[in-house]
């Protein structure tokens, strides 16, 4: 039985993903502090708050590129209509484009606004440099990596990206060490450099993607096929419904660093970004199984395989509540 379990391909991509997820929460968490020594609490007060308001912006554009196209790149792909998948992913990056500039441009439009209310002590002409720099590094995290991704999952390549993933976010700490530490660089330094990792591994991410979508598809790119995908009510309804989602799951993410640039000095942000930074680590561990049981749930349901799914979602929760249980007594031991 040990045997079955640990050959399931569930299995295995879940451990994929807690590799990735141990790699990317741990050297996150590792980044956020040597940030915070090498620039001081201050600082990193400045830079939490500018890469709050950052992601709350971006984040107000979000319509959840991974649900969307896991779940519809699934469907055009067992409906043996991939050149649309092409098409699909093409105006995903058009949209994601469109939302940047648009966040930029009101950026640098209300940038005074933002710096009177959030930075008043602070210059606005470095307050400018930081928020862009930040807001760039969003746009690729939020909007960009995640249409990649979804291909990566789709097409049953967790390894791939749990592997390259956990490199990301490797070469990303190393990049900090070096421009902090080593060179004694500022922290806008320290964001170019990211930036620039940011857009390196985003190709990384696309050149697998894409190969993997022209293995399985028609190499020529029709416009007619984004028509249709534009045209598609069923994915337009979806979108609508996921973005609302998205909308009204803010005040659980960076909303709470804004109101807090309202209220509070620089340092006390960064000690409590600090916080809940380690609170994010502990909190990622439950993402590898929901990531990896969406895509996976998602192709059942398109199959038309319910037994399958009842059976899947009883197994997992059984193994959630053992989990639970264990953890809950290794806390009252520890």
């Amino acid at each position: 039985m040990l045997k079955a379990v640990f050959e399931n391909e569930i299995f295995k991509n879940i451990s994929w993903q807690w590799f990735s997820v141990l790699i990317t929460a741990s050297s996150g968490f590792i980044q956020s502090i040597f940030i915070a020594r090498s620039i001081g609490v201050y600082e990193f007060g400045l830079f939490a708050l500018a890469m709050g308001v950052a992601s709350l912006a971006m984040q107000l554009l979000d319509i959840r590129y991974l649900d969307v196209l896991v779940k519809h790149l699934s469907e055009f792909r067992e409906g043996k209509t991939e050149n649309i998948c092409l098409s699909l992913i093409f105006l995903s990056f058009v949209y994601a484009a469109i939302a940047y500039i648009i966040v930029l441009l009101l950026l640098l439009l209300f940038g005074d606004a933002i710096q009177g209310i959030l930075f008043s002590e602070e210059k606005y002409s470095t307050i400018k440099t930081l928020l862009i720099l930040c807001l760039s590094n969003v746009f690729i995290n939020v909007h960009l990596y995640p249409i990649f991704q979804s291909v990566f999952r789709v097409y049953s390549r967790v390894k791939a990206l749990s592997i390259l993933t956990a490199c990301l976010y490797t070469a990303r700490l190393c990049m900090v060490v070096v421009m902090l530490w080593y060179l004694g660089l500022g922290l806008v330094s320290a964001l170019i450099a990211l930036l620039c990792v940011n857009i390196l591994f985003l190709f990384f991410y696309g050149a697998i993607a894409i190969r993997v979508l022209l293995s399985d598809t028609d190499t020529r790119f029709s416009y007619k096929s984004s028509l249709l995908v534009l045209k598609n009510q069923h994915l337009r309804k979806f979108i609508k419904n996921i973005y609302f989602t998205s909308l009204f799951s803010i005040p659980s993410k960076e909303l709470d660093i804004n109101i807090l640039g309202i209220m509070a000095d620089p340092a006390q942000i960064g000690v409590y970004r600090i916080a809940k930074n380690f609170y994010a680590v502990i909190w990622a561990f439950i993402d590898p199984v929901v990531l990896v049981l969406y895509a996976d749930l998602t192709k059942k349901y398109i199959a038309k395989e319910y037994k399958e799914i009842v059976f899947l979602i009883r197994n997992v929760s059984i193994a959630g509540f053992i989990t639970s249980v264990l953890m809950i007594l290794l806390a009252l031991v520890g």
